[in-house]
């Protein structure tokens, strides 16, 4: 907002493009510029921009998942790339401000994943898989693990932990720091030489 000093032709008021002028009750020319509206391939930037922000701060919590999780990308590709690439669709809700966890990519590969299961009580993870053979996209000697998230104070943390292989099945009991608000687990196998791995699979 800014004050007018108009010229001869006196006080004046109306709009003029963006710029609306108007009078004041003490007898003030003043001009007001309206912002120009946001174009709607910025509207869809901003909005992107958004999403990958929420997925950034998630992201920065549970690095060590992200470099296990996606050991199979492209050569110039970081893990932390394939996260990000992997995982544009797990960003949803107002503003697409909001993580999807039922969608969320922990992993990515060409194996195919564990069959396991796994519960939560307070701080606990109780974890479990099935023993399987050989058979195509998996070998007894793959590594099951399972990926960790828990949020503490509104901050969110990750761990991808070994349970064993994939030929022998079993369980496997964690507890986490402190009193998490809130805990998420995944489930993911590695090949045995790291190179490989298969889609994560959200349990609880």
């Amino acid at each position: 907002m800014a004050e007018v000093f108009p010229d001869t032709a006196g006080a004046f008021a109306g709009r003029l493009g963006r710029v609306s002028y108007y009078v004041t009750r003490d007898g003030r020319n003043m001009a007001r510029k309206k912002r120009a509206p946001k174009s709607k391939r910025r509207r869809k930037r901003t909005e992107r921009n958004d999403g990958f922000g929420a997925l950034s701060e998630l992201g920065r919590g549970m690095l060590d998942v992200i470099r296990k999780g996606f050991p199979e990308r492209p050569g110039n590709w970081t893990a932390w790339n394939a996260f990000m690439s992997h995982n544009k669709e797990a960003v949803t809700g107002k503003d697409r401000r909001e993580v999807d966890f039922g969608r969320l990519a922990c992993s990515w590969g060409s194996l195919r994943p564990p069959r396991a299961e796994a519960t939560v009580e307070g701080a606990t993870v109780r974890f479990a898989w099935e023993a399987e053979g050989n058979s195509f996209g998996g070998r007894t000697d793959d590594a099951v693990h399972a990926a960790l998230l828990w949020r503490e104070a509104g901050t969110w943390f990750g761990a991808a932990v070994e349970a064993g292989a994939r030929g022998t099945g079993g369980s496997a009991e964690w507890t986490l720091p402190d009193s998490p608000a809130e805990v998420r687990v995944y489930a993911f196998v590695l090949s045995a030489d790291g190179r490989k791995a298969s889609p994560s699979v959200p349990l609880a």
